[in-house]
């Protein structure tokens, strides 16, 4: 087994620090979406034939087993063994026809949308998707970055995803800036993700090119957006106007007096109708709103302050 170190995945730093400041100097970058999931690895060893004779899970800080696994990587891997081996093997031939090095390894890193993750489209959950493509080289010594794009027929032909890659200038970061660049891709930043978001987590903007920084690293940069999780405008009040019905009040306020010999209790009465709207509808609202991100502290708040006003107008 080649050793962790070896293919462990470079720390992403933020845009505009010492780390990634060469990255203002190189003409043509590349912005790719990030995703909210688990960093995945998967390392193929190849023979000098570039067959592969070895292939094995990682997660961003170690290897995985199927009995030490992180969110079912390993297994997924394991099941999709071939696709992934017959695809790492095109992969460094394809390489290999223009390079002027022997590949050893070919490394894919990306992200495992997780099960349970309302943030990621339910069709998309539990699946992999390729951000870099690496080769390691001389006894595992060197490593080369690709862009998963170069490979995009390879990964459709193996039913493997593949992060999207956008080519941007420099000027649109340099001239324009950071903020200029995450209102116009905007849209952009919404890969894999829920309808209801009006953004996404925001980019990784990366060089191809093999440049450097002054540390001799090749370090990619982040630009993150403020709120990336906030669903859309209006999900609360279309939850307590069209959902937390009259009708489900009027309901709900017949059962708390025939339940309750004691003075109607304002107080009680909200929390107990809040309660039993969340566990009716609830699962109905979820599905409905294709699986929203929902602070169920804010809704409840919410639903309270709306079951309050009722009881004061109508007990």
């Amino acid at each position: 087994m080649i050793p962790f170190e070896k293919i462990k995945y470079q720390h992403v730093e933020l845009w505009d620090t010492e780390e990634t400041e060469y990255l203002k100097n190189i003409p043509e970058l590349v912005a790719q979406p990030k995703i909210d999931g688990t960093n995945g690895v998967v390392v193929f060893e190849l023979d000098h034939d570039y067959n592969c004779i070895d292939c094995q899970t990682a997660s961003r800080n170690r290897y995985l087993t199927v009995d030490n696994d992180n969110e079912g990587f390993a297994k997924f891997v394991i099941y999709n063994r071939d696709n992934f081996c017959r695809a790492a093997e095109e992969i460094a031939r394809k390489i290999a026809k223009t390079a002027s090095y022997n590949v050893d390894c070919v490394v894919l890193y990306g992200e495992f949308t997780k099960k349970g993750k309302f943030l990621v489209k339910p069709e998309f959950l539990h699946n992999f998707y390729v951000f870099d493509v690496v080769t390691l080289t001389n006894s595992f010594q060197t490593k080369h970055y690709y862009d998963p794009i170069l490979f995009s027929e390879i990964f459709e032909k193996y039913n493997i995803g593949r992060v999207p890659s956008l080519p941007i200038s420099r000027d649109a970061l340099c001239v324009k800036g950071p903020e200029f660049l995450k209102e116009e891709l905007k849209d952009y930043s919404k890969f894999l993700m829920q309808d209801q978001f009006q953004t996404g987590e925001g980019f990784v903007i990366k060089s191809y090119t093999g440049n450097r920084n002054k540390y001799n690293r090749q370090t990619f940069a982040k630009i993150l957006y403020d709120k990336p999780r906030s669903p859309q405008t209006g999900l609360y009040d279309d939850i307590v106007e069209n959902w937390f019905s009259l009708a489900f009040l009027d309901k709900e306020r017949i059962k708390y007096l025939e339940a309750n010999k004691e003075p109607f209790n304002i107080q009680k009465f909200s929390n107990i109708v809040a309660r039993e709207f969340l566990r009716e509808e609830i699962a109905n609202i979820v599905f409905k709103k294709k699986f929203p991100v929902i602070d169920f502290q804010k809704l409840y708040k919410e639903l309270v302050h709306k079951a309050t006003l009722y009881a004061k107008e109508t007990v």
